[in-house]
């Protein structure tokens, strides 16, 4: 058993999904954005590797679509030319060097037995950096909470400093690097390891006493889909 940056987000943003998930194994469904992320990911890769950026993210996206299209899939798929157009002067101007990429970290918060597993999307020997599409840039040029933590949990386990890139789809819009200082990552993991803390000590109270403790906050939120409404319907309603 482990914990996943991912499960803190849900657990914070509503514990008796998190937990019901937790309890029935019940996986969460992927659609068009996740598909995005992933596509657009492969063809930063595909930059550093002197590849067609374009002709990867469309090949790795429409191997994640199948046979299914609706107005969201083509939607999605439409934005890719734009993504990669934006990201694709920003890193080739950078003149990084060829970096690790989805390297697994773990680490272990004290007094905790669970450990909590991550993967770098981009790692150097002197910093690392996490890859996010957005429809457009974060408020006020700072990552995401959520985005901050990730990379602040990340920083912990390898002892480097880190930064999100953000990229969007908008016209001429050039990616947005947000280095994530120490103040801000110290902050971040002290909330991550008190999340993480009140997570297991849920699991060591068990399902029964919990779910009555943590029942769901609003069902129609985008965390939730068809199976996990059905399921939380069952057990609290």
């Amino acid at each position: 058993m482990h914990f996943s940056m991912s499960q803190k987000t849900q657990f914070e943003a509503d514990t008796a999904l998190w937990l019901m998930r937790h309890e029935f194994g019940i996986q969460s469904e992927v659609g068009p954005a996740a598909w995005r992320g992933t596509a657009v990911e492969m063809g930063c890769n595909a930059i550093f590797d002197g590849n067609d950026p374009l002709e990867t993210a469309e090949r790795v996206f429409d191997s994640e679509a199948g046979d299914r299209s609706d107005e969201k899939i083509d939607a999605e798929r439409a934005k890719l030319p734009k993504y990669l157009a934006n990201l694709t002067p920003y890193i080739k101007e950078s003149e990084w060097p060829t970096p690790k990429r989805q390297i697994k970290v773990e680490y272990t918060f004290s007094g905790m037995s669970i450990p909590t597993i991550g993967y770098i999307d981009y790692l150097w020997p002197e910093w690392h950096m996490d890859l996010k599409t957005r429809a457009s840039m974060p408020p006020h040029g700072v990552g995401t909470a959520p985005h901050i933590a990730q990379v602040a949990f990340y920083g912990l386990c390898v002892g480097l400093g880190g930064s999100l890139l953000y990229v969007t789809p908008g016209k001429d819009k050039t990616p947005l690097l947000c280095p994530i200082d120490d103040d801000m990552a110290a902050a971040a993991n002290k909330r991550t390891e008190t999340t993480f803390q009140a997570m297991e000590r849920v699991l060591e109270m068990g399902f029964e006493k919990a779910m009555k403790l943590f029942p769901p906050r609003d069902m129609t939120g985008f965390m939730w889909d068809d199976a996990t409404r059905k399921k939380a319907t069952e057990i609290w309603y």
